[in-house]
């Protein structure tokens, strides 16, 4: 994810991790002005273990990398004009997958002798055309899954080179999805249902979570006994897993309500952050072990930016988000900033509108809609594909 343009940073202070839930330390989060006035609707942002390299989706855009900490970004050839919805790397930042609502599925190969990325198309008479709203990867990117909304799951244990359809959980409406570092746990969350796993590499699937609910984002710590999911328009949740992942309990956080878009964790599944559109960016630091999570809201970031994509490193020191309508934000590892820019780089005054919701959005929804599976309980038809972004308006 470099490129080879210079990136130009605003730094705004931010309280984010520390050794405790309440002890956080100051630091600042730096947003890249380097797009400048063509701003893009960014969807989601995956990384390396230590966010060293970088790769994010533009709806109706392009994929763009950095392999600098966010510093310097290119644009990856091959990408453009594609409705790019979401997605995942291996840890070293050698093996990704994407995928297009509306299209195929993409396999990424990260080049470090030409320091390029780039980008093929899995056989669409293999996996068909679908609406793709999430992929999960092994820690060694051996072991993907690929998740379309109504649509059957599709797995890979060879990196991207074969392809299985899962039938048995049917044909659901997947809006996000973790795997364990050794591809053998897998999680998904179904928009407006239930959340689901396999612990036999995703092979066999058993409903586990709290249902009903619309379910956007998951994440999982290193072994995914400690789940983090998020709901549209809900609060925050965790899921930990008992006998061997063959039983869950839940607890739904409270006061925790947003219009929730994406969720990352640390390896250890200790070091939280989520963003909300329309909203803020949130933190959380378990106090002893997973089970003990405390939220706090990071007012320090303009609210009312239209957060969608977000990405930790391993150890959760560093942090990328990513604002649908604006900027790359930065936290921690960051090689280049200088004075801050007279632009507000977290979104433009008259952000562009996003697009229509794949669902009908729940209350209150946010200004345009969002994504990434959907806003709102499962209807009975399945959503037509999502048009393009509106441009912003004059002077927007």
């Amino acid at each position: 994810m470099v490129h080879l343009w210079r990136m130009f940073w605003s730094v705004v202070p931010v309280l984010v991790f520390g050794t405790a839930a309440n002890e956080h330390s100051a630091a600042t989060w730096e947003a890249t002005n380097q797009f400048g006035t063509t701003s893009h609707s960014w969807r989601a942002i995956t990384g390396s273990d230590d966010l060293s390299k970088l790769a994010a989706v533009v709806q109706s855009g392009s994929i763009w990398f950095s392999l600098d900490s966010g510093t310097s970004w290119m644009e990856s050839s091959g990408t453009a004009s594609n409705h790019w919805t979401c997605i995942t790397s291996s840890s070293t930042f050698d093996h990704l997958v994407a995928g297009v609502h509306g299209g195929g599925l993409y396999l990424g190969t990260y080049s470090a002798a030409h320091g390029s990325l780039s980008w093929a198309q899995v056989d669409l008479q293999t996996v068909g055309i679908h609406d793709w709203e999430a992929v999960a990867s092994s820690s060694a990117g051996t072991t993907i899954m690929a998740f379309p909304s109504y649509a059957n799951m599709w797995h890979s244990a060879d990196t991207g080179a074969t392809w299985s359809e899962i039938t048995g959980p049917g044909a659901l409406s997947w809006s996000a999805a973790a795997m364990s570092s050794d591809g053998m746990t897998v999680v998904a969350a179904v928009m407006g249902g239930n959340m689901w796993a396999a612990t036999d590499g995703g092979w066999t699937w058993n409903a586990i979570g709290p249902s009903s609910n619309s379910w956007h984002a998951v994440v999982c710590s290193l072994d995914c006994s400690a789940i983090r999911a998020a709901v549209y328009g809900g609060n925050l949740w965790s899921g930990y897993g008992v006998e061997h992942g063959h039983s869950w309990s839940w607890t739904e956080h409270s006061s925790t309500t947003g219009n929730w878009k994406s969720i990352a964790s640390s390896a250890d599944g200790l070091k939280l952050v989520a963003s909300s559109y329309g909203g803020n960016i949130w933190t959380a630091v378990s106090v002893t072990d997973v089970h003990g999570v405390i939220w706090t809201e990071d007012t320090s970031l303009a609210s009312m930016s239209n957060w969608w994509g977000i990405a930790s490193s391993s150890d959760g020191s560093k942090l990328s988000a990513a604002v649908f309508g604006g900027n790359i934000w930065m936290y921690g590892g960051v090689t280049t900033a200088n004075e801050a820019s007279s632009n507000d780089p977290q979104q433009p005054s008259s952000p562009p509108s996003p697009p229509p919701p794949s669902l009908p959005p729940p209350s209150p929804p946010p200004p345009g809609g969002g994504d990434e599976g959907g806003e709102a309980l499962l209807p009975s038809p399945p959503p037509p594909s999502l048009p393009p972004p509106s441009p912003p308006p004059p002077g927007g």
